[in-house]
């Protein structure tokens, strides 16, 4: 903007507005052929491993040029810069020197009125083709003296870094003092003899500056180079600008408007520090330089704090709660995945099978580069309420993938970290993707039971040097057959006998058709069985519950109570019935109770009785609910599914077993571990029978044998326990074995007399074999029979009313 009258004065003072033209050009110089990338970023990249050889990239350095801004000619004509000193105006071939700067340095000259030309494609351009510039091909604005770059890296808050060709020329403090800035400033004049129109640019060069211990920039004013180190995954952001001298302040409008508005003398001062430093944006505008350095893979991998998975009665999804812990600056995203493996049995398949299910979870963006932590609240829809042990994995993915070459974005894993599986050593256990247990949500469906039968146990131990050989038949089991399908409720399903733990005539009326109970043969007389079940009754649990089980018998729906028109507190009654309330056992303490008597009864010398010391009691665990979980197997040649329940049900003979059965999921939520109840017929557990034999090196002939094991006093049939007959075999060599076992009449069988008390064997006596062992193949069959009454049929009634017979209870064969 000039004055009205241009003559009135002969200096003619010259005012302008910014930003026009821009105070700072950024300048590149393509060390590769980039051209996607920003003018105004510089940018580094860290690779893991060296790139494909199709693939250049520049790795840890890159360069941009910063130089003074554009002015036309008549912009330096009204600063005067086009006139020379009388000395060298005198001389026709200075005029002829400047005449050919300003033509070759400006097409707009009205003297040279130039042809306008297009550059060519791939034509070098003399700006940024070279690593410097070594003269600008315009004319330089006379008043840009140099660069100001805020809170360049390295640089110390509330310091001020001056650069001339002569290096580090002024470190001060920044005014105001406190601001939280730090400033470099670059002059772009490399010496003072330089004409105006020989300023330089210099080069912003971006360094690694991982590991370093002094991130300070470092300035070589020879070459004018700027090397600004920052370390992996950083970014920042540099406002620059130019920067003015004193004198210009005077050139500029905006200035004189500030002076006109009578400012206090401490904020003029403020204000002209902006202005000189370049941060006074009505005079300097400032544009913005990114530097980034660009790493290949987040620098760590995401790390899970406590996965934990919240879910409701009856929701086919969990909701995943977690603080995840990335590394942010070089995070862009979170992606978690789930993997897990489950049984499922189609009744369409000839038996169940293992199949493997994975999904992708959530997507959590990475938005503050400074926030490590991510907080995950997520849904996970599985599709049904089925237990799973699910296995989480995060996969970070890295913020700079624009940065990279396309080679390296064609698989993901190249730009991603995931949580591992297991741990490589102390320096990674904390990123090892969880195994969480997912809980059942529903009550599983109710056991399809077809039938029970007795089950037994052999061990078996070969006679060696002096031990007798020994063979023990465990009884106590029954096993369970039931139809497909299984694993209503996911894995780890159990078979589940369910009990009241208290004696079975203190069982709750309402609880009583829906436990395990049993009991003694009443035509036997033998020692009673426990009166109390208990878990540790059932030897072949897997699984165990003891309290916090509901039935679902006995559970009614929450009753819909009606909306009054009162403001009364309305009471809905509780689900689960009181005597399901599980209490925790409690130590009480039993005191006597102190009785307080009138002071006048007391003066009648009564005799006082001394205060009785505090007794602890423990009182008895409250009686509950329990569940006695038995893994279950399949059967392919029945196509069943079975599991083996072994009780002790005490010292009695044959007792009789109603077993209460559900199906048990032990990761399930409250009111969803067992099924509705099954009830089994009755079934008896057997006795154990223990057979052992002795051997005499000197006599080879001999061998003693005793049969052990529980049995009954007397029967209704019978007024004596049962029979054990004992008799040797021998091998038919022209029948095929199994077949050719048959008697021998010449081995000799003595047997002991013993009264059947206490530890007393069953059976006990000695053999003598026709040959010594070993040459001829002998066995020793043992059978015990037990009597029984029965009421004949019409045709033998005639004869009497009660008929007395026998049946195997135990048979045995022992190859000697």
């Amino acid at each position: 903007m000039k004055d009205d009258d241009p003559a009135a004065s002969d200096e003619r003072p010259y005012y302008r507005f910014e930003p026009v033209p821009p105070p700072v050009t950024v300048l590149r110089t393509d060390i590769v052929d980039s051209p996607g990338e920003s003018l105004e970023r510089v940018v580094i990249r860290s690779f893991n491993d060296e790139p494909a050889k199709d693939e250049q990239v520049t790795h840890q350095v890159s360069d941009r040029h910063i130089a003074p801004p554009k002015g036309p000619w008549s912009l330096a004509e009204a600063h005067g810069m086009l006139d020379l000193p009388a000395s060298q105006a005198e001389d026709p071939e200075n005029l002829k020197d400047l005449y050919a700067v300003i033509v070759r340095k400006d097409g707009n000259f009205p003297a040279t009125k130039p042809t306008p030309t297009k550059q060519e494609a791939g034509a070098a351009n003399p700006i940024y083709d070279r690593d410097a510039i070594s003269e600008l091909p315009y004319l330089p604005d006379p008043i840009g003296r140099g660069t100001s770059l805020v809170n360049l890296p390295g640089v110390e808050t509330g310091k001020s870094y001056l650069m001339t060709a002569d290096g580090f020329t002024e470190i001060s403090d920044l005014v105001p003092a406190g601001a939280p800035l730090a400033l470099a400033k670059v002059v772009f004049r490399p010496g003072p003899s330089d004409a105006w129109f020989e300023v330089g640019a210099f080069r912003v060069r971006l360094e690694d500056g991982t590991g370093r211990s002094d991130l300070r920039p470092r300035w070589d004013g020879d070459d004018r180079v700027l090397t600004v180190y920052l370390p992996k995954a950083e970014v920042a952001e540099v406002p620059y600008s130019c920067f003015l001298g004193e004198d210009d302040l005077e050139l500029m409008a905006i200035w004189h408007w500030i002076l006109q508005a009578a400012p206090k003398e401490a904020d003029l001062e403020f204000l002209k520090q902006l202005a000189l430093d370049g941060r006074h944006w009505m005079l300097t505008p400032r544009r913005t330089l990114v530097l980034v350095h660009a790493v290949q893979q987040p620098l760590r991998p995401p790390a899970f704090t406590d996965l934990t998975p919240q879910r409701s009665l009856g929701n086919t999804y969990a909701t995943l709660v977690d603080r995840v812990r990335v590394h942010a600056k070089s995070t862009i995203k979170l992606d978690v995945r789930a993997e897990w493996s489950e049984w499922i049995d189609a009744l369409a398949e000839p038996e169940p099978r293992r199949i493997t299910g994975s999904a992708h979870v959530c997507e959590l963006g990475v938005d503050d580069p400074e926030q490590d932590i991510l907080n995950l609240a997520h849904r996970h829809e599985f599709g049904d309420t089925k237990y799973r042990e699910v296995r989480y994995r995060g996969t970070a993915t890295t913020r700079f993938r624009e940065y990279l070459p396309a080679g390296l974005l064609e698989d993901e894993r190249n730009i991603t970290r995931t949580t591992i599986d297991e741990p490589e050593g102390t320096d990674e256990e904390p990123f090892i993707s969880p195994v969480i247990d997912v809980p059942n949500a529903a009550r599983p469906e109710a056991p399809k039971l077809l039938y029970v039968v007795p089950a037994f146990r052999w061990e078996e131990e070969a006679a060696i040097a002096g031990p007798p050989l020994s063979s023990r038949r465990e009884g106590g089991w029954l096993r369970v057959y039931m139809d497909r399908p299984w694993y209503s409720s996911g894995d780890g399903e159990v078979l589940g006998a369910l009990i009241w733990t208290d004696e079975f005539r203190r069982i709750p009326a309402e609880y009583r058709p829906y436990v395990t109970q049993w009991g003694t043969d009443p035509i036997w007389v033998s020692t009673p069985t426990t009166g109390a079940s208990s878990l540790g009754n059932f030897k072949a649990a897997t699984e165990t519950k003891l309290g916090g089980l509901t039935l679902d018998e006995l559970t009614p729906p929450l009753a819909m109570v009606p909306v009054l028109p009162t403001l009364r507190r309305l009471e809905v009654p509780h689900p689960t019935p009181r005597s399901q309330t599980q209490v925790t056992p409690q130590i009480e303490r039993a005191r006597e109770l102190e009785v307080r008597r009138p002071e006048v009864e007391l003066r009648r010398e009564r005799p006082v009785v001394a205060r009785q010391p505090e007794v602890v009691a423990e009182v008895r665990p409250v009686p509950t609910l329990a569940v006695a979980g038995h893994e279950v197997h399949y059967d392919p040649e029945r196509r069943l599914w079975y599991a083996d329940i072994h009780i002790d049900a005490g010292p009695s003979y044959f007792p009789f077993v109603r077993l209460a059965l559900v199906r048990f999921q032990p990761i399930s939520l409250p009111n969803a571990h067992i099924s509705r109840v099954v009830l089994a017929d009755f079934a008896q557990l057997a006795p154990d029978r223990t057979v052992s034999l002795g051997f005499d090196p000197a006599r080879p002939q001999e061998v003693t044998l005793s049969v052990h094991g529980l049995t009954y006093q007397r029967s209704q049939a019978m007024r004596e326990p049962g029979q054990i007959f004992v008799r040797v075999e021998t091998l038919r060599p022209d029948i095929p074995k199994e077949l050719g076992w048959v008697p021998t009449r010449d081995a000799e069988i003595e047997p002991e007399r013993i009264r059947r008390r206490g530890e007393a064997p069953l059976w006990s006596g000695k053999i003598t074999l026709p040959v010594a062992r070993g040459r001829q193949p002998f066995r020793v069959v043992i059978q015990e029979f037990e009597g029984y009454a029965y009421q004949p049929a019409a045709p033998e009634a005639r004869m009497a009313r009660v008929t007395r017979a026998g049946r195997v209870v135990y048979a045995h064969a022992i190859e000697l």
